[in-house]
């Protein structure tokens, strides 16, 4: 039993050192195109997976998070297509802005301005928050993607979430478990 606590202590441990696992994610509706194929006021969600130790600063108050493994569903359409460009999240913690983009083109395809955003850098789970304006959608036209080409030319509301995946909160109460009982026995 002991080495069983000590095996899960040391996984936790090991595991908080080198990276927690995260989903960034953008839900929302929008109109545009799959292809050839025109929709309105269709429901979407952009997840990216990666982790915290993944962000990095491109400057004073720039940090950025990139990803290959970026999809998008759109209700009815398209369910988990993958991106082709590398993918970026950019957060500019000297003011309210968040930004999803192509780092390919280094183009912003949604641009999010939320008081909320103010000295977030893309390390901790934060979320959600609501823009019924974004900006920037003119700029996400027929990007690449394993499922054909998307366009999304409007994007009426846009909610952005950084949660943990739940395997790596799981393994965080497995934790906070053994620490407890390890307290309790001492």
């Amino acid at each position: 039993m002991k080495a069983m606590i000590a095996l899960c202590c040391a996984a936790v441990a090991s595991s908080a050192a080198v990276a927690q696992p995260i989903t960034y994610s953008f839900t929302g509706t929008g109109s545009g195109a799959v292809g050839l194929t025109d929709f309105e006021n269709f429901n979407f969600e952009i997840p990216l997976s990666g982790d915290f130790s993944s962000v990095f600063s491109t400057g004073p108050g720039l940090l950025r998070f990139e990803t290959t493994s970026a999809t998008i569903s759109i209700d009815g359409l398209l369910s988990d297509a993958v991106f082709n460009p590398t993918i970026s999240l950019v957060a500019n913690n000297n003011s309210d802005i968040l930004v999803f983009g192509n780092a390919s083109t280094n183009q912003a395809l949604i641009v999010m301005d939320n008081p909320e955003f103010v000295d977030y850098d893309l390390s901790a789970p934060f979320g959600p928050v609501t823009d019924t304006t974004p900006g920037a959608t003119f700029q996400f036209v027929a990007l690449s993607t394993t499922g054909g080409f998307v366009t999304l030319d409007e994007i009426s509301t846009v909610t952005y979430n950084a949660v943990p995946t739940p395997a790596a909160a799981g393994l965080l109460a497995v934790g906070g478990l053994v620490a407890a009982r390890r307290r309790r026995s001492s």
